[in-house]
């Protein structure tokens, strides 16, 4: 399907985007990305069809979409573009495997923001770009594993830090990560459950 071509290459050029390197095809990832949408897949008593639940809404592959283009394993979105495995979404792009998420684009496995760039693993955060693994931030760029805190720059584990420093430190800790992913499609942590990790 063409839907499918375009979207893969979506998550190709986000991953790209976000990661400085494509980590493979989006449909390799999809059970990691299911994991990010609220809901469960069931069957239906009346039709044996697979069905996706989330909070009363039934969907086979994508519902109550509106005004949005190139959509795959999605419910409740408006007005946004190139999106896969993601529930609640509005005026947003170039997202994947997402949870009630706004206004953002470029971002992989986010929960519950608002104004997100270039993101991966954020969660109840707001205007923030280029963060990985942090929760709960406002008006932040450059951050990793933060935490609880707002106009954060180049920060690591909630520890402001030297811009060059910064980027080195993230450069070894991107490489480390991608080769987590591209071995075994998915991390097994999230922001969602760092204990032991930080």
């Amino acid at each position: 399907m063409i839907h499918e071509m375009d979207l893969n290459r979506a998550f190709k050029y986000a991953s790209k985007f976000i990661f400085d390197s494509e980590i493979g095809d989006m449909h390799d990832y999809e059970t990691y990305l299911k994991e990010a949408v609220v809901g469960k897949f069931v069957e239906s008593i009346f039709s044996g069809d697979r069905l996706f639940v989330t909070s009363d809404q039934y969907v086979t592959n994508s519902d109550n979409i509106m005004n949005c283009s190139c959509v795959e394993n999605s419910s409740m979105l408006v007005n946004c573009r190139y999106i896969a495995y993601s529930y609640a979404s509005r005026n947003s792009e170039y997202v994947f495997g997402a949870t009630s998420s706004g206004d953002s684009s470029w971002t992989i496995r986010c929960f519950y923001n608002n104004r997100l760039q270039r993101c991966f693993e954020c969660c109840a955060s707001v205007s923030v770009q280029d963060c990985y693994f942090c929760y709960n931030i406002r008006n932040c760029h450059d951050c990793l594993f933060t935490f609880n805190t707002s106009s954060k720059n180049y920060s690591i584990a909630n520890i402001s830090l030297e811009k060059n420093r910064y980027f080195d430190l993230k450069k070894k800790l991107m490489q480390e990560m991608l080769v987590l992913l591209e071995r075994d499609k998915k991390l097994n942590f999230s922001v969602l459950n760092l204990e032991g990790i930080v």
